[in-house]
């Protein structure tokens, strides 16, 4: 089974099931307390077949691990395989739920040892595991099983748990080749939490194969991928997004740009999280006197449509949201008044950056919108029309593919508009064409300030993903 190769990757498919009844089924209550959601069979042929295509075995018993191991199913499945091909194996196994883990047990034998136990409290040392193969658990630690939960070996406490399990696996496989085949959240393929991960892994290892599934899986509505690395002395640069973007058809990035510094250099760029979103609950109500509330939902490129299309907002629908500054506390009607300035909000979890310019200073933005307001020396339309373009978007989509709700939407932060580059050229056209509602025209403007053609394979893309009503 030795073989070597650049990495595979495969479209998406659909992932449903959470276990055979014959096995076991948790209640999803128990499952979202640990964050244990079980591999359909489909999935565990395809992780399977691809962590042992090109496997270099060891010359002896080949030890395989499944650090959160469920029913055992993943090792049962390799170990069937690599026996078939006439190879020994050793499968070491460990599981949380003392039930699943019993099953586990009697599934794979009496040669195969499973622990009852967190994998992520275990002292492993010393290990050296040719496969380390799993679909560790899904949930942030924080709600995870109480407040000893330790946090994940890197990252901060609000890592995906699953982070933690794929810090565990890379230290558990044998530095020369040991492989490491994972289900996980696809958000792990850029989120900022997992970061430190995939600079130990780029340092490493080399990615041999990857999968992701376009609709949320099991019952956990995770969208999840799968991965397949080597531990390699010789590791080569993994494009994290190109798992995600590959299978969505996207044009090449643009790499030859006429810039001039960042969009950063010219904004101050803000964004509202989970306690802003709590301070608004109380305060949001209908058509009243008080400033629109700006959700997601209500931007489009160039344009808001407050008042004219309803949106949901702590699970109610409005057609007009305001904000009583009345009922916010001291504290966030500071807040909700510091953003009533002249400003750009841009929307999250889209197909295309969707910029509009509030130049009155009259919206509140709801979460997850980020707020740019220009320093000296730009203005509000220049920002929204440089963001209002196929190189803001396919940028955005090279920095953060993976980390929305969906495979197919962007999740746009402060981070990533910060970094995105402002183009040299004039952009007085594209001003005119947004201002205009010439949606279309501004990114093709846009564009040439950047030094592209316009009429090339990124715009076309680009117009093809727009609001329909923004063509």
């Amino acid at each position: 089974m030795r073989g070597t190769g650049r990495a595979r990757s495969e479209p998406y498919a659909p992932v449903d099931g959470t276990g055979t009844p014959e096995h076991v089924t948790p209640s999803e209550d128990a499952r979202s307390s640990t964050g244990a959601w079980y591999t359909p069979e489909h999935l565990v042929d395809r992780l399977v077949g691809a962590a042992l295509d090109g496997f270099r075995s060891p010359a002896g018993t080949v030890r395989i691990v499944d650090p959160a191991c469920g029913d055992g199913r993943l090792l049962a499945a390799a170990a069937e395989r690599l026996s078939r091909a006439g190879h020994r194996v050793k499968l070491v196994g460990c599981e949380i739920d003392p039930a699943a883990a019993e099953v586990a047990r009697s599934r794979l034998g009496p040669g195969a040892t499973v622990t009852v136990g967190d994998a992520l409290d275990y002292d492993w040392v010393p290990a050296s595991f040719d496969l380390v193969i799993g679909n560790p658990p899904f949930s942030s630690p924080l709600t995870r099983r109480g407040p000893s939960t330790p946090e994940p070996p890197q990252g901060s406490p609000y890592a995906d748990l699953a982070t933690g399990f794929w810090d565990l696996a890379l230290r558990l496989a044998r530095a020369d080749s040991g492989r490491v085949a994972l289900v996980l959240p696809q958000s792990v393929l850029g989120s900022r939490d997992a970061e430190p991960v995939r600079r130990t892994i780029e340092r490493t290892s080399r990615l041999v194969w990857s999968w992701w599934g376009e609709e949320p899986s099991f019952d956990a509505r995770v969208t999840v991928c799968a991965v397949v690395l080597e531990r390699s002395p010789s590791p080569q640069p993994i494009d994290w997004t190109r798992v995600v973007v590959d299978r969505l058809g996207l044009p090449e990035v643009p790499t030859a740009l006429s810039t001039s510094g960042t969009i950063g250099e010219r904004v101050e760029a803000r964004a509202n999280f989970r306690d802003e979103y709590y301070g608004l609950v109380d305060a949001v109500t209908e058509g009243g006197d008080g400033p629109p509330l700006v959700t997601s939902g209500l931007i489009d490129p160039a344009v808001c449509h407050w008042g004219q299309r309803p949106t949901r907002f702590a699970r109610q629908r409005f057609d007009a949201p305001t904000v009583d500054l009345d009922r916010l506390s001291p504290r966030f009607r500071s807040w909700a008044e510091r953003t009533l300035q002249p400003k750009v909000l841009v929307a999250s979890q889209t197909r295309v950056v969707e910029a509009v310019a509030d130049h009155q200073g009259l919206w509140v933005p709801g979460v997850p919108v980020v707020r740019l307001m220009p320093q000296a020396g730009c203005t509000l339309d220049e920002v929204a029309a440089v963001l209002t373009s196929p190189v803001a978007t396919r940028l955005l989509w090279a920095a953060s593919a993976g980390t929305g709700l969906s495979p197919k939407a962007l999740r746009v932060g402060v981070r990533t508009l910060n970094a995105l580059p402002w183009p040299a050229g004039p952009l007085d056209n594209a001003v005119e064409a947004l201002r205009n509602g010439d949606v279309a025209a501004c990114g093709l403007l846009v564009d040439r300030a950047f030094g592209l053609d316009g009429n090339d394979e990124l715009s076309t893309w680009w117009r093809q993903e727009l609001p329909t009503a923004r063509r």
